[in-house]
Protein backbone atom coordinates (compact mmCIF):
# COMPACT_ATOMS: atom_id res chain seq x y z
CA UNK A 1 0.00 0.00 0.00
CA UNK A 2 1.58 3.52 -1.20
CA UNK A 3 0.04 6.74 0.18
CA UNK A 4 0.72 10.30 -0.24
CA UNK A 5 3.60 11.61 1.83
CA UNK A 6 2.57 14.27 4.44
CA UNK A 7 3.56 17.86 3.48
CA UNK A 8 2.24 20.20 5.89
CA UNK A 9 1.78 19.18 9.76
CA UNK A 10 -0.33 21.41 12.32
CA UNK A 11 0.80 22.18 15.40
CA UNK A 12 -0.93 23.33 18.12
CA UNK A 13 1.20 25.16 20.77
CA UNK A 14 -0.38 27.23 23.60
CA UNK A 15 -3.90 26.98 21.95
CA UNK A 16 -2.64 28.44 18.50
CA UNK A 17 -2.09 26.55 15.56
CA UNK A 18 1.29 26.93 13.12
CA UNK A 19 1.26 25.67 9.72
CA UNK A 20 4.82 24.67 8.73
CA UNK A 21 5.85 22.01 6.20
CA UNK A 22 7.11 17.98 7.68
CA UNK A 23 10.49 17.79 7.72
CA UNK A 24 12.20 15.06 5.85
CA UNK A 25 12.30 12.58 8.76
CA UNK A 26 8.91 12.89 9.45
CA UNK A 27 8.20 12.52 5.81
CA UNK A 28 9.91 9.23 6.14
CA UNK A 29 8.26 8.30 8.83
CA UNK A 30 4.88 9.24 7.56
CA UNK A 31 5.63 7.18 4.11
CA UNK A 32 7.10 4.28 5.46
CA UNK A 33 4.45 4.04 8.22
CA UNK A 34 1.65 3.71 5.47
CA UNK A 35 3.34 0.95 3.65
CA UNK A 36 3.36 -1.07 6.04
CA UNK A 37 0.94 -4.14 6.94
CA UNK A 38 -2.74 -3.17 8.20
CA UNK A 39 -2.33 -5.05 11.33
CA UNK A 40 0.50 -3.06 12.45
CA UNK A 41 -0.83 0.19 11.57
CA UNK A 42 -2.50 0.91 15.11
CA UNK A 43 0.35 -0.35 17.53
CA UNK A 44 3.34 1.97 16.56
CA UNK A 45 5.78 2.73 19.14
CA UNK A 46 8.78 5.00 18.41
CA UNK A 47 11.77 4.95 20.23
CA UNK A 48 14.41 7.42 20.11
CA UNK A 49 18.00 5.79 21.75
CA UNK A 50 20.30 8.93 22.60
CA UNK A 51 21.71 7.01 25.82
CA UNK A 52 22.91 3.55 26.72
CA UNK A 53 19.39 3.25 29.32
CA UNK A 54 17.61 4.54 26.09
CA UNK A 55 19.07 1.72 23.55
CA UNK A 56 18.48 -1.55 26.42
CA UNK A 57 15.27 -0.16 27.27
CA UNK A 58 14.63 -0.36 23.17
CA UNK A 59 16.38 -3.50 22.79
CA UNK A 60 14.49 -5.69 25.07
CA UNK A 61 11.36 -4.12 23.62
CA UNK A 62 12.71 -4.47 19.75
CA UNK A 63 12.95 -8.56 20.94
CA UNK A 64 9.23 -9.12 22.29
CA UNK A 65 7.75 -6.70 20.03
CA UNK A 66 5.22 -9.50 19.25
CA UNK A 67 3.34 -7.81 16.14
CA UNK A 68 3.92 -4.22 17.02
CA UNK A 69 5.82 -1.43 14.55
CA UNK A 70 8.99 -0.84 15.93
CA UNK A 71 10.51 2.11 15.14
CA UNK A 72 14.29 3.38 16.17
CA UNK A 73 15.84 6.76 15.62
CA UNK A 74 19.53 7.05 16.39
CA UNK A 75 21.78 10.08 16.07
CA UNK A 76 25.70 9.34 15.41
CA UNK A 77 29.02 11.33 13.44
CA UNK A 78 30.57 9.73 10.71
CA UNK A 79 34.00 9.07 11.37
CA UNK A 80 36.14 7.66 8.04
CA UNK A 81 35.95 8.17 4.32
CA UNK A 82 34.02 4.99 4.09
CA UNK A 83 30.84 6.26 5.68
CA UNK A 84 31.57 4.25 9.31
CA UNK A 85 30.16 6.04 11.95
CA UNK A 86 29.59 6.50 15.73
CA UNK A 87 26.53 6.47 17.48
CA UNK A 88 25.91 9.23 20.40
CA UNK A 89 24.49 6.23 22.42
CA UNK A 90 27.49 4.56 22.78
CA UNK A 91 26.47 1.60 21.24
CA UNK A 92 28.68 0.61 18.71
CA UNK A 93 29.49 1.48 15.16
CA UNK A 94 26.65 2.11 12.30
CA UNK A 95 27.68 2.32 8.10
CA UNK A 96 26.52 5.22 6.67
CA UNK A 97 26.44 6.00 2.22
CA UNK A 98 29.48 7.11 1.33
CA UNK A 99 27.97 10.50 0.35
CA UNK A 100 28.29 11.44 3.70
CA UNK A 101 31.54 13.31 5.10
CA UNK A 102 33.90 13.23 7.94
CA UNK A 103 32.10 15.18 11.05
CA UNK A 104 28.66 15.29 9.26
CA UNK A 105 25.94 14.39 12.29
CA UNK A 106 23.22 12.22 10.96
CA UNK A 107 20.19 10.79 12.07
CA UNK A 108 19.10 7.61 10.90
CA UNK A 109 15.42 6.32 11.33
CA UNK A 110 14.95 2.01 10.94
CA UNK A 111 11.87 0.60 11.04
CA UNK A 112 11.56 -2.98 12.07
CA UNK A 113 9.57 -5.88 10.25
CA UNK A 114 6.59 -6.50 12.53
CA UNK A 115 5.79 -9.78 11.69
CA UNK A 116 8.82 -11.08 13.47
CA UNK A 117 11.19 -10.23 16.50
CA UNK A 118 14.46 -10.53 14.58
CA UNK A 119 16.60 -7.56 15.52
CA UNK A 120 18.10 -7.78 12.28
CA UNK A 121 15.07 -7.18 10.29
CA UNK A 122 14.69 -3.82 9.07
CA UNK A 123 12.12 -3.08 6.74
CA UNK A 124 12.83 0.73 6.09
CA UNK A 125 15.80 3.03 6.81
CA UNK A 126 16.45 6.57 6.17
CA UNK A 127 19.66 8.72 7.26
CA UNK A 128 19.22 12.46 7.28
CA UNK A 129 21.83 15.10 7.72
CA UNK A 130 21.22 17.11 11.16
CA UNK A 131 23.66 19.61 11.71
Amino acid sequence: MITVMLTMITVTLNGCNYNRHATPQENAIESATNTTLESSRNNIEIYHTNTTQDYNEFYNRLENRKGNLIIEVVKGTVIDNTGCGQLDNDNGFIQYAENFAVGDRVQSIFIFNPENNSPDDIIFRADFIIE
